[in-house]
């Protein structure tokens, strides 16, 4: 399943599926801040990269920051990859999520 960090969406309190629930819960990790979220404070990746030329160093830190994030707050799944896609109309890196759920056939 890949999970794109470049769309907004709202949020759907009863997804249809596990899948539907996973991906969401991964698109808030990839848009949320640390510190931002009162009742956890670590939820979220850190600002440190966003200063970082985009040589490569960025993406280190990003995809170190995420890895990390998914890992710790989204267990069901196993990542496969975490690639970057730049975006330059808003000057952005975007991040590109694969993960397999846990116990699914697709791993």
């Amino acid at each position: 399943m890949i999970i794109s960090g470049s769309k907004a969406t709202a949020i759907d309190w009863e997804p249809d599926s596990q899948m539907a629930e996973i991906a969401q819960n991964i698109r808030t990790l990839l848009s949320t801040h640390v510190f931002s979220v009162p009742l956890d404070r670590r939820l979220g990746i850190s600002l440190d990269a966003v200063d970082e030329p985009l040589d490569g160093s960025a993406e280190s830190v990003l995809r170190e920051e995420l890895f990390n994030a998914i890992q710790i707050y989204e267990p069901r799944v196993v990542i496969r990859s975490i690639d970057f896609q730049y975006d330059t109309d808003e000057q952005r890196l975007m991040p590109i999520v694969d993960v397999s759920i846990k116990g699914s056939d697709d791993l």
